[in-house]
Order: structure tokens, then C-alpha cells, then sequence
């Protein structure tokens, strides 16, 4: 049985919340981070490709049977806005922050339930194999930290990110490619009320073409987005430059690309049309991964999911993460869920049992990934 300290894993949680690590300005928590993984005797080794101090974590938990198969675990270290000065309360079983912030557990609930996970293997000793812990920066922008990362320093071919959405037993097998959309529609400015005949507004060719773009959810694989727009210089101006952001993304490349050209198409048309002009800028920020429901990875989270008590349930996400990193350096990596609700808000919250069976389940996927 796979023993958890409650009350130091919710004490150490809610310490690593109040750390402020927005994207990009990881380094404070990084330093103590390290200062935790050295005090559970691990070697940690930062390679310094974020900024200010901050980089990828990366430590190794030795196996008790340094034979058996090792696996990484991979969480990230930073947190989105608002994220600063976080003050988290903890009331009936639950931790919350204050409702101006968010709470910080995406993804530092993984990171605390990992870290108690550990204490208990030093403690107990259960067979399992080197396990690589990789705790990366920048996740939330792009996931810039594992991109940066030279995985070529690790034994494992086979990893797990703890960063999912959904409650806990949800098994993450798939997730999208991912194309960024940006484009500046270029117009002629002028006076709007004396000699508006003479300009060319760029609003209307930004808004022509967002009128005929496919938005929102497409099918079942496939989502598009434009986030952002913004230009213009006065209201009493043509607007000579309208700058829009946006985004598609699929769990099917062929998809992805056809949704791709429909909205650059689309885009051309109209400045064309309006006798403006528009550059772009449409770049694949990630690949997609796809492992199959039966493959080694799937089959060990299912098993230690049933062996702390946990419904495993299967499925896909439209969203990014590390995961997808890693997949495409080559080593098959799946998601698991973090439980907790309201990520990304200031409703994010996550109950005390979610934070000790968190990391039960982590306890369970060690052992179990040493039973070939």
C-alpha cells in the first residue's frame, strides 16, 4: 500500500503556490525546486536555457532495480496570469486561492504529489527502475523549455506529463498539431470625415476576412481561433494597419493544413479584393502525437490507475503540452489527468484527496512500469 504524508504534501503544495512563476520568470521557484530535489538526496542539474536563472530541471530517482525499465516524468515549473502574490486557503478538504489569482496547481500540484511520491519510495523501497525527472520552463508559451531541452540525455524511451485536464484516471493518448496564425492587413490612411474616399481601411479587410474564415469548432478533430485584433490609430482615421493573431489546431495533420490554407486564403481574397494588401505569418509551433490504446505506456497508466482505486477512462485533447515535445524528439510520451477544476481562472481549486491520490497514482505508475 502506497502511503502518502497528507499533511506535509498540502504544507509543501501550498508553499510551492505562493512562489510566483508566471511564464518566462520561472527562476525563483526553480531555485527552490532544486533546493527540494537536493534535500531528497537527488544530483540536479539545471542547463540554463530559460532566462534570469531559469532552465530545465533534470534529476534521476535511482532505481531499486536499476535493471528494469526507466521512465521520465515531466512536469513544468511555470504558471499563467494572474499568477502573483497568489494566497491559497485551504477549507473543507479544498485549496483555493483568493479568487484574485489563480491557485498555481496546473502544474505544481504534480510537482508537490511527485516529490512526496519520492519520500515514500526512499522510504518503502518497492522494486522499480530509474526514474528521470524533468522539470521544464515555459510550457504555457509554447511549451519553450521542453523544446529546448536535449533529450538525448536520457536512458528512458518511454515518458508520462502529469498536466493534464479532467479528473484523475483520465489517460491522455493524443493531442494536436498546432499552427499559429498572424497576419498585418495593410490599407491607406485618411481623414475620415474630410477625404475618407481617399483612405483604405484595413478594418474592413481584417473583417471581411474573419467573416469568411471557419471558426470555432470544425469537426471533431479540428478547432480555429482568431484571439486578437488590433489597430488603427484614431477614430477620425482610416486605419491604414490592422494586425490579427490566431490560431488552428487538429488531431489530424491533413486537417490542419486544409483549415490552414482556408484561412490564409481567405485572408489574400479580401485584401485583394479591397485593393489592400496582407502579410502572414503561419508558422507550426508543435506536432501532434497519437499512441495507441494498447501500446506500453496507455497499458501502464490503466494498471496503476486500478491499482490505487482510480477509474482509468482513455481519451484524446485539442490542447497542447510537454507531451507533444517529447513525442516528437522521439519518445512516446502520454498525458495523465491532475484532477482539480477551473484551470487557467481564478475558480481553480483542488481538494486534499486529489493532491494525496495524485500522488498515490504516481507511486503506482513507478511500480508498475518496472513489471514488464
Amino acid at each position: 500500500m502506497i502511503s502518502i504524508n497528507q499533511d506535509r504534501l498540502v504544507e509543501q503544495f501550498m508553499h510551492f503556490v505562493q512562489i510566483d512563476s508566471p511564464f518566462f520568470e520561472e527562476a525563483n521557484f526553480i531555485s527552490l525546486l532544486t533546493d527540494e530535489l537536493r534535500k531528497l538526496g537527488l544530483g540536479v542539474e539545471n542547463d540554463r536555457s530559460g532566462e534570469n536563472g531559469a532552465g530545465n530541471l533534470f534529476a534521476v530517482l535511482p532505481g531499486t532495480n536499476r535493471s528494469l525499465r526507466p521512465i521520465l516524468l515531466s512536469m513544468h515549473t511555470d504558471t499563467v496570469e494572474p499568477g502573483r502574490r497568489i494566497q491559497p486557503y485551504l477549507e473543507n478538504g479544498q485549496v483555493r486561492s483568493d479568487g484574485k489569482t489563480i491557485l498555481g496547481a496546473d502544474n505544481k500540484s504534480s510537482i508537490a504529489a511527485t516529490l512526496e511520491t519520492i519520500r515514500w519510495l526512499q522510504s518503502a523501497r518497492p522494486e522499480h527502475g530509474d526514474v528521470e525527472l524533468l522539470f521544464t520552463w515555459g510550457e504555457e508559451r509554447g511549451h519553450r523549455g521542453a523544446k529546448a531541452f536535449d533529450a538525448s540525455r536520457l536512458r528512458s524511451r518511454v515518458g508520462f506529463v502529469p498536466d493534464g485536464g479532467g479528473p484523475l484516471g483520465t489517460i491522455i493518448r493524443a493531442a494536436p498539431y498546432y499552427t499559429s496564425i498572424r497576419a498585418a492587413f495593410i490599407g491607406k490612411a485618411a481623414h475620415a470625415g474630410i477625404s475618407p474616399e481617399k483612405g483604405l481601411s484595413a478594418v474592413v479587410m481584417a473583417s471581411r476576412a474573419i467573416g469568411g474564415m471557419k471558426l470555432g469548432r470544425i469537426d471533431g478533430d479540428t478547432t480555429a481561433n482568431i484571439g486578437t485584433i488590433s489597430g488603427g490609430s484614431g477614430r477620425n482615421t482610416v486605419p491604414e494597419r490592422v494586425e490579427i493573431e490566431g490560431e488552428a489546431r487538429s488531431l489530424v495533420l491533413e486537417k490542419l493544413e486544409m483549415q490552414t490554407r482556408q484561412m490564409r486564403s481567405v485572408m489574400e481574397d479580401a485584401a485583394r479584393e479591397l485593393g489592400g494588401k496582407v502579410e502572414s505569418d503561419v508558422q507550426r509551433e508543435y506536432d501532434g502525437f497519437s499512441i495507441g490504446p494498447d501500446e506500453w505506456p496507455v497499458r501502464k497508466a490503466v494498471a496503476a490507475s486500478r491499482a490505487v482505486g482510480l477509474r482509468p477512462v482513455i481519451t484524446s485533447t485539442n490542447g497542447g503540452s510537454d507531451a507533444n515535445e517529447f513525442n516528437a524528439k522521439g519518445i512516446p510520451t502520454i498525458v495523465l489527468g491532475m484532477g482539480g477544476q477551473g484551470y487557467h481562472s481564478t475558480q481553480e481549486s483542488i481538494t486534499v484527496q486529489e493532491l494525496v491520490k495524485l500522488a498515490e497514482w504516481m507511486g503506482a505508475l513507478i511500480i508498475e512500469a518496472g513489471k514488464d
